[in-house]
């Protein structure tokens, strides 16, 4: 790409194309092939009074004027394989007929079809770019003078069929291939179209009916079972299941009630709510997500960049080519053998396959991975994952599920409550922090149908706990670590001390509650495993890579995870601590990190990939290379599998491409292929690059 060229989209395909910045077509419809600009034409542009598509028209016109020369075409060809009748006076007037009927009926399709690929030809070189629609036009103008001189000399061999079915073949092939381009690139264009065209939103007592484009911040949008959520905003009324899998590839749908929040492109599945947008249009989750895959979409990646320049070069190699082997079999058996081994050359080279092999592999993984849930950065993430040996993984949130639960809860000697009352107390107290330890003492709780005493004068201590009066007796209570008990006066008895040993031997944290001075419950503290933690590690051990843990928690907590999964655990690590574990790891080898995005932020930009888990809405997280948006960690060995899939289909594709043109253009140089099955074989080469990699996705079901 030069100084002076932009990326752009295909306006038919949507797949990344170069244009030369401040140039008329940077400004006007703009397509990466001749395929995506016959495929637009039919499927948009020039519609008839009847709707009917002009470029279909001009199809089936030429298909239709192909055929009458195919049937002139059999009497010439009769002529020379029967030659002793061909001397007649009436059979030489036929034939003479029947050259100038095929050049009646071959001169429209030339124009509706030859000047198309013409025009596209001459597009690309205001571009600096030199494509195979040059040479190939060249060869077509060629054989058609040809036929034309000799049709008015009244000698000599015609090639209108030739010409015709060329031209035919060669657009039918194009339309097919772009079409299978465009279905690539909808995967993630699709999850666009699954919202709404129009909303019912509610204005006091009334509900209008409004288009999506105009939602706007605070807008009460009413979503119907069986509708799409077309924003990001808040459950204010009424509640149902949402199914999420269009942002997150979770299957299991999740329930939502008032006060909770949902994202744009969500499903509801049953039930009926009033959602306030929080963010509507391109601030929304579903259009970041679009936007983030279409941006990577643009990057190169570097076996993309090399292959790019390996098809531009290869252009002009193949013109040299195709001028020497003409000139050869021109020299060995006269022009017209001259004329159809250039021609021949010209359509049987695919510089196509060549381009195509790479990015379309490449991005019909990316809209896979975008309809799963999974997000890359850019393509050479999805190469270099590839390559990973090491995987390094965060504890809290990623192979923990992100929050403790209370497994036990004793009380002390120290007389003066009952259990009842202390869990009541705890519950008062709890509910009124936003601690990971009081979440998980308020749902303990709320579990036992436990009634919350009325808790005032809440205190909370960063890092230690929080404290409050209990209003119906005015005792103080506190909430928190051994180190708080200390620090202000507590007393920690030994039927405490026992319970934190035994619990730290197990690798379990606790909470200490006091009422007064003394300590008289003590709550033990569980991270809730993620159900998945043990397979997907397993799964990532089997693929032959080393993996380890990277945690700030104690080391006896974070053992017992080491213990129960069979690898090995860097415990009591600050942030710092883990970028420089991550460095050293990558100078030994490929290192992917995997963490929830937010605390492992410095190391995930370190990693060779790092991949963040549990993304959810704010999937633009700069540190990491691959985003799992939702909260699921089975996604983690299906990314690594479809990237291997993807750079193995990206090899196949190039192998066929290079093996392809060296068979083919040596085939045609030795004058051994007719022009029409050098082109039907040309468009056949490029559909097998497209049709395998529409494979991706059953290599890894």
């Amino acid at each position: 790409m030069t100084a002076a060229s932009i990326t752009s989209e295909c306006t038919y395909c949507s797949l990344p194309t170069r244009v030369l910045a401040g140039s008329e077509q940077a400004d006007e419809r703009i397509y990466c092939c001749y395929g995506c600009r016959i495929a637009d034409g039919v499927a948009h542009a020039g519609k008839t009074d009847d709707g009917v598509s002009w470029m279909l028209v001009r199809l089936g016109s030429a298909v239709f004027l192909s055929m009458n020369v195919m049937i002139f075409s059999l009497f010439l060809y009769s002529g020379d394989l029967y030659g002793n009748e061909a001397s007649t006076e009436t059979s030489e007037t036929l034939r003479a007929l029947f050259r100038y009927g095929s050049l009646l009926f071959a001169t429209p399709v030339v124009a509706l079809l030859g000047i198309g690929i013409l025009e596209n030809a001459l597009a690309e070189f205001s571009q600096k770019r030199i494509s195979s629609d040059l040479l190939f036009a060249a060869g077509v103008a060629a054989a058609m003078a040809y036929s034309v001189i000799n049709t008015v000399k009244g000698s000599g061999h015609v090639y209108y069929e030739t010409v015709c079915m060329i031209l035919v073949v060669v657009t039918l092939g194009k339309w097919l291939e772009a079409k299978g381009k465009l279905s690539a690139a909808r995967a993630v264009e699709d999850l666009r179209g699954r919202l709404p065209d129009t909303v019912e939103i509610r204005r006091g007592r009334e509900v209008v009916q409004i288009p999506s484009a105009e939602l706007r911040n605070g807008d009460e949008i009413c979503v119907k079972a069986g509708q799409a959520v077309p924003v990001d905003g808040t459950v204010i009324e009424g509640g149902g299941q949402l199914d999420e899998s269009m942002i997150t590839g979770e299957a299991l749908p999740t329930d939502r009630t008032v006060g909770q929040a949902v994202q744009s492109g969500t499903l509801l599945r049953d039930g009926f709510m009033v959602v306030r947008a929080n963010a509507v249009g391109e601030d929304s989750t579903l259009a970041r997500l679009v936007a983030m895959v279409r941006e990577a979409r643009t990057y190169k990646s570097r076996i993309e960049r090399l292959t790019e320049r390996l098809a531009g070069l290869f252009v002009p190699v193949v013109f040299l080519f195709a001028l020497g082997a003409g000139t050869l079999s021109f020299a060995r058996a006269g022009f017209e053998e001259g004329l159809m081994t250039l021609l021949a050359v010209a359509l049987i080279s695919c510089p196509c396959a060549l381009g195509i092999a790479t990015p379309m592999a490449l991005w019909t993984a990316m809209g896979l991975a975008a309809r799963r849930g999974v997000l890359f950065r850019n393509t050479e993430a999805m190469e270099r994952l590839v390559g990973i040996k090491t995987v390094l993984f965060d504890k809290t949130g990623t192979l923990t599920a992100g929050r403790s639960r209370v497994s036990e809860f004793e009380t002390t000697e120290v007389n003066g409550c009952s259990r009842n009352d202390l869990l009541s107390m705890a519950a008062g107290l709890s509910e009124k922090s936003a601690h990971h330890a009081a979440d998980a003492i308020t749902r303990f709780t709320g579990s036992m149908n436990m009634a919350s005493r009325d808790v005032t004068s809440v205190k909370s201590f960063s890092g230690s706990g929080v404290s409050g009066i209990v209003e119906e007796s005015g005792e103080r209570v506190q909430l928190g670590n051994e180190r708080m008990m200390r620090d202000y006066g507590v007393a920690v008895g030994e039927d405490a001390h026992q319970a934190i040993a035994a619990a730290g031997e197990a690798g379990l944290g606790t909470a200490l509650l006091s009422v007064g001075s003394e300590v008289r419950g003590v709550f033990t503290l569980a991270d809730e495993p993620r159900p998945e933690t043990t397979s997907v590690v397993r799964q990532m051990i089997d693929r032959g890579m080393h993996v380890a843990i990277l945690t700030g928690d104690r080391a006896e907590r974070a053992a017992a995870l080491g213990r129960k999964l069979g690898i090995p655990v860097e415990s009591g690590m600050r942030p710092e601590d883990k970028l420089e574990f991550v460095r050293a790891a990558s100078a030994q080898g490929t290192t992917a990190m995997v963490g929830d995005g937010i605390n492992d932020a410095p190391a995930l930009a370190a990693a060779d990939v790092g991949i963040a888990l549990g993304c959810g809405a704010d999937v633009a997280r700069e540190s990491a290379d691959v985003c799992l948006v939702g909260n699921n960690l089975e996604l983690l060995p299906w990314t690594f599998d479809l990237a291997a899939a993807s750079v193995r289909t990206v090899k196949q594709n190039l192998a066929w491409a290079v093996g392809y043109n060296i068979v083919g253009i040596g085939l045609a140089a030795a004058g051994l292929l007719h022009p029409i099955f050098a082109s039907l074989a040309m468009i056949a080469s490029s559909l097998f690059v497209v049709a395998n990699s529409h494979r991706i996705e059953a290599r890894i079901a």
